[in-house]
């Protein structure tokens, strides 16, 4: 008897080169979560986050060398300590004695919508009923007074946040931790660091501050589109961690991608618009009355999805999390002199940022319909990613935001 080796099916893997994306320094990396000195706190690998410019007004955010500023109600105890710390190498020890408010901040505002954020640790021994953020004074201030944490939640970090509109008749006021509905026993502590205000409809990553306000500046992250798709065929594929909830969306149409020769007319995108629930979209125009393929989607803060922006001569084409692809028609096909194309932010102005992490892209030039959406949402979710996979769907290139590279098929 003769025994044959078993039949082994050569699978083609296509020849690739790796090319840099061009960043602006400002983004949110594996490699800024590693030094975990401020950002989003999330482990990696997590994506680039593409986040618009903010500042920080609490200018002792992060408690690394004392808690100048910051107050706490009756005997109970504020102290920096290095028992615990989301970013650096300290927080605020709280501890309990006989007084509901646990750590205060006193701060002067403007007449404009801000939100307050803080990154809270609750031991197990923690015994009060809640644990919350809120806001004191701003007398005429409308939105959200408190926000809760979730006490199920023990010895791990959260983040909370609250997001009010400062009445031009009362500009100052208290940002507060405080504990409510029942007193933990006294000697109980908790831990706080990450304390942020900003002129944001949302709650954006930290921005350490020791001693005094800072900003961040705004991030941009571009890429080379020749030879990836063209304008009357191709596709983009994202997957994305969102920095926000449809609930509470940071304004406006924030750009998932966009490829535009610096007007508004003459341009292709993917959006997300600020919307509850939220109003995906292809679009794509060359000075016409152009229309959009559209969807809406619920989204919590923090959720990954996979959004397809698809077209072709005739039509756009829109996906969500590998369901059935939607079409309208649209022959508005513009003519690109630019050879870059934006992810997360408006290519013509420096405005409309994404506010969230991009995980990967998948760029290609083929025929999209619900089965190859729904393949793309199953392989885009899973950690790895190869322009083989998808190179029957003609797949030009992938980028590897958590590997902060572009590769694509070598011309």
């Amino acid at each position: 008897m003769v025994f044959a080796p078993p039949y082994r099916r050569r699978i083609w893997t296509p020849r690739t080169r790796i090319d840099k994306m061009t960043l602006s320094g400002n983004e949110i990396t594996d490699v800024t979560r590693k030094a975990s000195l401020a950002g989003d706190g999330l482990s990696k690998p997590s994506g680039i986050g593409i986040w618009e410019a903010s500042e920080n007004l609490v200018d002792n955010g992060g408690f690394e060398t004392n808690t100048t500023g910051w107050t706490t109600g009756g005997t109970n105890t504020i102290a920096s300590s290095t028992d615990q710390a989301k970013f650096g190498s300290s927080s605020c020890k709280a501890t309990f004695q006989d007084n509901t408010t646990l750590v205060s901040f006193a701060i002067t505002l403007t007449a404009a919508e801000h939100t307050l954020s803080a990154l809270i640790y609750i031991p197990t021994a923690y015994d009060g009923v809640t644990v919350r953020i809120e806001r004191s004074g701003f007398t005429s201030a409308t939105g959200d007074v408190t926000a809760n944490c979730n006490m199920s939640l023990k010895d791990q970090w959260q983040k909370i946040s609250l997001t009010f509109t400062v009445d031009v008749g009362d500009l100052t006021g208290l940002f507060i931790v405080s504990n409510s509905g029942g007193d933990p026993i006294s000697g109980r502590f908790l831990y706080v660091d990450g304390a942020q205000c900003e002129l944001q409809p949302t709650a954006t990553p930290y921005i350490e501050t020791d001693g005094a306000t800072a900003s961040r500046t705004a991030a941009r992250v571009q890429l080379p589109w020749v030879n990836l798709f063209t304008p009357t065929q191709g596709y983009i594929v994202t997957r994305m961690r969102v920095g926000w909830a449809s609930a509470a969306p940071p304004g406006g149409t924030n750009r998932i991608w966009q490829l535009s020769d610096g007007g508004a007319s003459v341009e292709m995108q993917g959006t997300m618009d600020s919307a509850s629930p939220t109003v995906i979209e292809t679009f794509r125009d060359n000075f016409e009355a152009a229309t959009q393929e559209n969807a809406t989607l619920a989204i919590s803060e923090g959720d990954e999805i996979t959004i397809l922006n698809a077209w072709t001569a005739a039509e756009v084409q829109l996906g969500i999390n590998g369901g059935t692809v939607t079409v309208q028609a649209n022959t508005a096909i513009p003519a690109f002199t630019t050879t870059t194309i934006d992810i997360g932010r408006r290519s013509n102005a420096a405005a409309s940022w994404f506010d969230s992490n991009i995980l990967w892209m998948i760029f290609g030039t083929g025929l999209i319909d619900s089965n190859a959406n729904a393949m793309f949402h199953k392989i885009a979710s899973s950690a790895k990613l190869r322009i083989a996979d998808f190179q029957h769907l003609g797949c030009t290139a992938v980028l590897n935001a958590r590997d902060e590279h572009f590769e694509r098929i070598a011309t």
